[in-house]
């Protein structure tokens, strides 16, 4: 990927306007979508439980919600204008699904759009390549992305604070197997 001055913009011109940007939050650069996706979704399932009673319907209690997929069905890079090969940037977008340098994840992205955002690691990549030059490089490729919605950062949890509790020193005796007390 690239700093954020000279972002990757997905194959079109420079002056286009951005119709989605991927945002790499552990390095700080981001990929660029400078052709609007056809659709997108965006799926969630809340968990409920069943409550045993004795007769009757079972209440629901709502346990928890699952992550979140953000989809994008259909995207495209388009380089034909500019006839240079998209190797390079669909290298640097299959890189986000690789581990972050120093830890054991993929990084965090934001999604951004219009005046939505979204907060995931990316979980899929389709790639098609459509178009080629005579040398077979690609110049144009449909593309399909799932992330996957990452929980906020989050304080931990603190209790109220407890009275201070006196130590007790044990004393005893120390019991061995099969020798009874000893001193």
């Amino acid at each position: 990927m690239s700093s954020p001055a000279n972002n990757v913009s997905g194959g079109a011109a420079a002056s286009a306007p951005v119709a989605l940007v991927l945002v790499n939050l552990e390095a700080g650069d981001s990929f660029l979508f400078n052709l609007f996706p056809e659709n997108i979704e965006l799926s969630g399932r809340a968990n409920w439980r069943p409550q045993n009673v004795t007769h009757g319907l079972q209440p629901l209690l709502y346990a928890n919600r699952e992550p979140q997929q953000l989809r994008f069905p259909s995207l495209w890079l388009d380089n034909t204008r500019g006839r240079d090969s998209l190797n390079a940037e669909l290298v640097q977008l299959l890189a986000l699904q690789e581990r972050a340098k120093g830890k054991g994840a993929p990084p965090a992205l934001l999604a951004r759009w219009g005046d939505a955002s979204f907060r995931g690691v990316l979980t899929e990549v389709n790639i098609r390549e459509t178009y080629f030059t005579r040398e077979g490089n690609p110049l144009r490729a449909e593309l399909s992305l799932t992330l996957l919605e990452l929980q906020d950062e989050i304080a931990p949890v603190s209790s109220p604070q407890q009275p201070a509790q006196q130590s007790t020193p044990l004393t005893g005796q120390v019991i061995t197997s099969g020798k009874g007390p000893q001193p």
